[in-house]
């Protein structure tokens, strides 16, 4: 995509990445959009590159700044050469994000409440010398000022490394936050924004052999990433994992890692995360969560599946199933076979942690797969707003319940409609799996009930859907016996 213009949707993000896909966004103005300028969503799989861009003013709301520029979630990418403004964070890089700046560098992130986010066990790199001597320079002389609150910011096991850029003033003063889990790396600060280190940041040759005895096993891994030596990075930061280093050093060498299985798809290192996610080390967790995202990069979907729906079983109600639940959300982006699978997630992400899932992202996984003949979305089973038919301007009130939830082994489910029509209610399992049809015909308007025995099926949590010519609604029920 280059030299076009996305400006002003009324109701939605700018540019939408997902199902593993790694674009160029190339020379193109993102202005005055609902929510992201750009979401990259791509569960750990893709490795968009976004350059030469001017985003500005995107997400606002009453004056105020709600929204992010560029927001990757689980993904890698490389921002080169962008401007991005008056946004809430310029870049925010969530849940295992390893964005960088590339080896071009020279972005200018001015005028947002905060310039660069980090969250939720992210490292993104913007800005960073290898060798002393030999020097080198990868996305270096950025110009980060002018950030109303921070102009870096990380939290949650997250970290920025931030060198040789220009912050506003030398030295830089303030407009920098870490919590007590992470760090900030924004040392060598350039004295002007004119300053850049006279070699520039060159591009290394693919066949180049990082010798530097002053290097450290980490910037000896990122110098083979740069080169595209896969391998070669992958042995270093495995070293890190099995030796005696800390455990900041060898949680960023697995999220390094991750990043290498993004960008080589070497399914050989599927291994190395299964043996962590399977011992008893600190580690253990984090491997499990970059697991279901390096399963989805393998096309391995149902082990993806089967691991997120752990996860969410093992850590009810927390950011750890939050996060899988995006996951199972994103599915049917890779395989449309998904697609009820992925609706019943993206219903509970709606409903059971609204509070904490932006509606952003939630606009990002409601467009449903890309249709690979039209490049639009495929129809998903598409809500309607409440308080509206989409065939009519007539009120539309749609009640819908059970009772008693949680049950044994019978529920009643309750519903009203405001007009006859046709009426399917059905009921899934946690795995989006088709358990039974409760009710499939035309209804009068009123109120109806239909029973649901669960006598013939397992304990656990069930969903149920219904569904009208103009309208659809999923709610859950848990059953225990």
């Amino acid at each position: 995509m280059t030299g076009c213009t996305v400006q002003n949707l009324g109701a939605g993000n700018g540019i939408v990445i997902q199902g593993g896909s790694s674009p160029s966004i190339l020379s193109s103005r993102i202005t005055g959009n609902y929510y992201y300028a750009i979401i990259a969503n791509t569960d750990g799989t893709g490795d968009p590159v976004i350059e030469s861009d001017y985003t500005d003013s995107n997400g606002i709301r009453g004056g105020s700044k709600h929204y992010q520029g560029i927001y990757f979630l689980n993904s890698s990418g490389h921002v080169n050469l962008d401007t991005v403004s008056n946004s809430n964070f310029g870049i925010y890089c969530y849940d295992y994000c390893t964005a960088s700046s590339g080896q071009a560098g020279e972005n200018i992130i001015i005028d947002n409440n905060y310039g660069i986010g980090a969250f939720d066990y992210s490292s993104p790199v913007f800005g960073h010398a290898i060798g002393n001597p030999p020097v080198t320079y990868d996305g270096t002389c950025n110009q980060i000022y002018n950030n109303a609150t921070d102009n870096l910011y990380a939290v949650n096991n997250s970290s920025i490394e931030a060198e040789y850029n220009w912050w506003g003033a030398y030295p830089p003063s303030d407009g920098f936050y870490a919590d007590g889990t992470s760090s900030l790396d924004y040392t060598n600060s350039l004295t002007s924004p004119n300053a850049c280190p006279a070699s520039g940041s060159p591009t290394i040759a693919a066949n180049t052999a990082f010798t530097s005895t002053a290097a450290t096993p980490v910037q000896m891994g990122m110098w083979d990433e740069n080169a595209g030596h896969w391998k070669r990075a992958a042995a270093e930061y495995e070293g890190i994992l099995k030796d005696t280093a800390s455990i900041i050093e060898k949680r960023y060498a697995l999220e390094r890692l991750y990043n290498v299985f993004r960008a080589s798809k070497d399914t050989t290192m599927i291994s190395t995360f299964q043996t962590l996610a399977d011992s008893a080390s600190q580690l253990s967790s984090m491997a499990q969560e970059i697991l279901t995202g390096v399963y989805l990069g393998a096309g391995r979907f149902s082990d993806a599946e089967n691991l997120a729906n752990e996860l969410i079983a093992q850590h009810p109600g927390t950011e750890i199933a939050k996060d899988q639940l995006i996951i199972l959300a994103s599915l049917d982006q890779y395989n449309q076979s998904y697609g009820t699978l992925s609706s019943t997630a993206l219903a509970e992400l709606k409903s059971e942690v609204a509070s904490t899932t932006d509606a952003g992202l939630i606009a990002a996984l409601t467009m449903g797969p890309v249709n690979a003949s039209s490049s639009t979305p495929v129809s998903q089973n598409k809500e309607i707003a409440p308080g509206k038919d989409s065939t009519s301007s007539a009120p539309l009130k749609l009640e819908l319940g059970n009772y008693p939830n949680p049950f044994n082994p019978t529920t009643v489910i309750k519903y009203e409609i405001p007009k006859e029509t046709h009426v399917t209610i059905t009921v899934f399992d946690i795995l989006g799996r088709k358990v039974e049809t409760l009710v499939n015909g035309n209804e009068t308007a009123g109120i109806h009930e239909v029973t649901f025995d669960g006598s013939r099926f397992a304990s656990g949590v069930y969903f149920y859907r219904l569904t009208t010519q103009s309208y659809s609604k999923v709610m859950k029920m848990l059953m225990l016996k």
